[in-house]
């Protein structure tokens, strides 16, 4: 699953020569840091998870898998875009990173609801979802270069290489969970 995470990205990303390895002074001291800031950050993760792959994927779980993860990520990808949006517009993020976080959302919708899936239990979802979000700003925050000094072709190629892993590795790892083939899981009804 973690093959299409941030710091595989980044690792990626750098062995093609998308961005370089370029560890700002501090990162090893700050890798320390992402265990105990992933737990802390379960605390606001808990919020989305009860609602998306809590509530929701007991909700939707008769539809399967599929249909279930890709309703619930497509919403739960549009309930952040007045974030990233506003950012967008105050000049704070460029439009380009509202389309790529958007993408990404999409991805790690799937990536959460396999957890979810196959634990039967929104607590591991909320652990991925803290990992995912602390991983992330650890990543491209202290390993490569910053993704604002990219331009657009080397941006795009970033997340594309990204994307692109993203979508081999789901494959694979759905297609050899049975869970993932019933039409609703043991611990739905």
């Amino acid at each position: 699953m973690w093959a299409g995470g941030r710091p595989a990205r980044c690792a990626r990303a750098t062995a093609l020569g998308l961005v370089e390895f370029a560890p700002v002074e501090g990162a090893a001291a700050a890798a320390l840091l992402v265990l105990p800031l992933s737990i802390v950050w379960m605390v606001f993760a808990f919020g989305e998870e009860i609602g998306w792959r809590g509530y929701l994927t007991s909700l939707l779980a008769p539809l399967g898998f599929w249909r279930s993860t890709l309703v619930i990520g497509g919403f739960w990808a549009a309930w952040h875009l007045p974030l990233t949006l506003t950012y967008a517009l105050d000049g704070t993020m460029p439009f380009r990173d509202v389309v790529s976080t958007t993408v990404n959302l999409l991805f790690a919708a799937v990536a959460i609801s396999l957890v979810r899936w196959f634990s039967g239990s929104v607590w591991p979802a909320v652990f991925a979802h803290a990992v995912m979000n602390t991983m992330g700003q650890f990543a491209y925050s202290n390993l490569i270069t910053p993704l604002t000094s990219l331009d657009d072709g080397a941006y795009w190629a970033f997340f594309g290489v990204s994307w692109g892993v993203w979508a081999v590795v789901l494959a694979v790892v759905t297609r050899r969970i049975p869970i993932l083939s019933e039409t609703s899981p043991a611990w739905v009804g």
